[in-house]
């Protein structure tokens, strides 16, 4: 998939949890032993002039068994930098104690805003949050993690 679209996106991170390499920092909970990648790429038109994958700390049922998190680049879209992460937060999982999967989600949500935080993006460059959530929107949990 990824070279395929190498034509019209030459700007591409690796994949989340498949290993270091290609990164500039992995932070989080990584886990060399962990075969399974957090299968999140991102592909971009513009330079990436940053690339980082933070490794979930948490995760139930199936999704604990991989190196799920998110990735996260900035690029210098025509001279003014944009801050991009990419994820998948845990899903539904029947495996999981009735309600963890949500308090999990939560959870990897507020490692997301606290990396943002970390960063002191300055105000004029946007920070755009994409991917599967697991989440839908306009509920409660929804707007929990809008906050």
């Amino acid at each position: 998939l990824l070279t395929n679209l190498k034509s019209q996106y030459p700007y591409q991170t690796p994949i989340v949890g498949q290993g270091t390499e290609g990164w500039q920092k992995t932070s989080g909970s990584y886990r060399k032993l962990k075969k399974v990648s957090g299968g999140v790429g991102i592909v971009s038109k513009w330079p990436i002039v940053q690339q980082e994958q933070h490794i979930y700390k948490n995760g139930c049922g199936a999704d604990s068994v991989g190196n799920k998190g998110f990735a996260y680049i900035k690029i210098n879209k025509n001279g003014k930098y944009q801050h991009i992460i990419g994820t998948h937060l845990q899903a539904e999982d029947p495996v999981c104690m009735k309600g963890k999967d949500q308090t999990i989600r939560q959870s990897q949500m507020e490692e997301i805003k606290q990396f943002i935080k970390d960063k002191n993006i300055p105000k004029d460059e946007p920070v755009y949050i994409g991917g599967d959530l697991n989440v839908i929107k306009g509920s409660a949990e929804y707007q929990k993690m809008s906050d």
